[in-house]
């Protein structure tokens, strides 16, 4: 496996190496297409730079060089493919590279050179004529007057080894200052910018007692720090080594942007400077990335930990279902048959929750599955304990058999009708009635059965009307209904504008098929769930009429012992009738000193060099 991933990564490095160097070509061949030579020439140096022994890339570079009439470049190019290639296959016809190379030796003057790119050794000029430094340049890279100190053909070899960088010499049999000499350099390379990578080459004029250096690379500051540099050197006598440290220096100091660059717009307007705010949004991007993932790796982690710490309560509540249910089994024999009816209804019943409760916990998602196994226990244990007390009357002789009938919905007390639309509210004492915490129905306490509902890990015991009591029982996740307040979605007991014994079936809120004004009990807002510290307004019914919906309230205590004790029945508020739900939060939430480029610096050391 080692060896087959490190052959895919040389072979992915050769192809990204293979396509750097046909994008050079290719966009070598549409410049040159388009008619921008200097461009095209950069480029395809670019490609022979990158891979010096593509014969392709030298045969296309001569045709851009021979646009530019430098005919001696050219004819160093072919020669270097068709040495390369000595097949010659990288042109269409091998003929056509004789032709080509015959046409530009008598262009460039039957030129015997090889090394790539070459350029002629240009010899003291017998002139000194501006034709003359200006044919010399274009044809070579030296222009030196006649009687002037230097080896020609020395700096000319320099100017070839230096290439792709462009570097012309001219130097003058004269004793212009640097002033002078700053303006010539700046008028020849504007004049031969085409001839100097479009004005990105070096221009060096020397006299007898100055120098003067112009480029569009560098700013005015480099290039009078470059000439004073070289000058120390000519100062001492010695002008043909100081010009040629100079061209090297200038080109080992040559800015990166520099390199990079293919060259001005068309229209020969510079190259914008690219923006810095790519870079910022791209790093700043990075970083809300990272605090993303950070924020929801330690979210999922505190998440996991809360629900390890769930698992071994349930695993107990589990094994209790499990303990009655095996009691259930070992004396249904001994019963009599109706009462054993009952009891085995009540044992089916907790096992099919059981079994659904063990399916959640095996692979519990999030903490919404536990509370649905939460629930589903509960109410496995409620049931289990019915029928263990279903047995315990039987075997007492107690023909009572209610608590094992099947049914978790107290019984309605002698004289208390069923309510309904047509309930008159303002005839039932304020200590008689209630509201569903879910749906805001209003209702008889005798109608009404206490459930425990879960949100960010706090539990409190609620009422719940039959409809909601089902759903809770199924393992549905709980919801409530909520108005709106201000564009915002509250729990209907936190508008203090809604009355639910006057509202409910007013507004149509007893048809069940309207959902869209509930939401998810795990969604509601802590502050809405914690009725007993008030925050701004009544909790329960505003500020004079308070609505129970918790069977923690003291009214609903005092009317349930009453009640119960009146009628000689069970206390349904007790734990047996007690029904456990759950809400989850899986949603979040609710609702230079550097001068100008193109210039020229110089720098004056004087003296006579004859």
């Amino acid at each position: 496996m080692r060896m087959a991933a490190r052959c895919l990564s040389i072979a992915a490095l050769i192809g990204l190496c293979s396509a750097a160097l046909a994008d050079s070509l290719s966009e070598g061949r549409e410049l040159y297409r388009a008619g921008r030579y200097a461009e095209a020439a950069q480029k395809l140096e670019q490609a022979v730079r990158e891979q010096p022994n593509d014969a392709r890339a030298w045969w296309q570079l001569n045709f851009a060089y021979n646009r530019l009439e430098r005919h001696a470049d050219a004819l160093a190019a072919v020669r270097k493919a068709a040495a390369i290639d000595p097949a010659l296959s990288f042109a269409s016809e091998p003929g056509k590279v004789r032709e080509t190379i015959e046409r530009l030796e008598r262009r460039a003057g039957a030129g015997a050179q090889t090394a790539p790119p070459p350029a002629p050794a240009s010899r003291p000029a017998a002139r000194s004529g501006g034709d003359d430094i200006t044919r010399a340049l274009m044809e070579g890279d030296v222009y030196v007057a006649r009687g002037a100190p230097v080896d020609a053909a020395r700096l000319a070899a320099v100017a070839r080894e230096l290439r792709p960088t462009v570097v012309k010499f001219v130097v003058l049999n004269s004793r212009a200052d640097s002033r002078a000499l700053m303006r010539d350099a700046d008028r020849v390379r504007e004049f031969l910018r085409e001839y100097i990578n479009r004005g990105e080459g070096y221009v060096i004029v020397a006299s007898r007692s100055a120098v003067a250096i112009s480029s569009g690379s560098m700013s005015r500051a480099q290039l009078e720090d470059m000439a004073r540099q070289g000058a120390q050197r000519m100062s001492a006598g010695d002008l043909t080594g100081g010009l040629e440290a100079l061209a090297r220096g200038l080109v080992m100091a040559r800015p990166a942007r520099a390199e990079a660059r293919t060259g001005p717009a068309a229209g020969g307007l510079p190259a914008p400077t690219p923006s810095p705010w790519p870079r910022i949004l791209l790093v700043a991007g990075v970083a809300v990335a990272a605090i993303v993932i950070v924020a929801t790796v330690a979210r999922r982690g505190a998440a996991a930990k809360r629900m390890a710490a769930r698992r071994e309560p349930l695993e107990r509540l589990r094994g209790d279902v499990i303990g009655g249910m095996n009691y259930l089994d070992n004396v249904l024999p001994t019963l009599a048959p109706g009462v054993a009816a009952s009891v085995r209804e009540l044992r089916v019943s907790a096992g099919t929750r059981l079994d659904e409760a063990a399916r959640l916990l095996a692979k519990p998602r999030n903490e919404l599955d536990l509370d649905r196994a939460q629930g589903l226990l509960d109410v496995a244990l409620a049931e289990v304990n019915r029928g263990r007390a279903a047995v315990e009357r039987a075997q007492s002789g107690d023909p009572t058999d209610a608590a094992a009938s099947g049914t978790a919905t107290p019984p309605v007390y002698a004289g208390a009708a069923p309510t309904d639309r047509g309930t008159d509210w303002d005839a039932i004492p304020e200590n008689e009635r209630g509201a569903c915490f879910f749906c805001s129905r209003p209702s008889r306490f005798e109608e009404l059965t206490p459930v425990t509902v879960t949100l960010e890990g706090e539990q409190r015991k609620v009422l719940a009307c039959a409809d909601d009591l089902d759903a809770v029982r199924s393992g549905e996740a709980p919801r409530i209904r909520t108005l709106d307040r201000g564009g915002r979605r509250v729990p209907w007991y936190a508008d203090e504008d809604y009355d639910p014994y006057r509202d409910y079936y007013r507004r149509g809120y007893d048809n069940r098929s309207l959902l869209s004004d509930f939401l998810l009990l795990s969604m509601i807002d802590s502050m809405f769930w914690r009725w007993h510290q008030p925050v701004g307004w009544g909790w329960g019914g505003g500020w004079d009429r308070p609505y129970v919906f918790h069977s923690d309230h003291d009214t609903y205590h005092d009317y349930y012992s009453r009640s119960a004790t009146s009628a000689g029945a069970e206390d349904f508020g007790g734990s047996d009738r007690d029904v456990q739900a759950g809400g989850a939060d899986f949603l979040e939430e609710a609702s230079g000193g550097a001068g100008e480029a193109g210039q020229s610096g110089g720098f004056d050391f004087g003296g006579d060099q004859s």
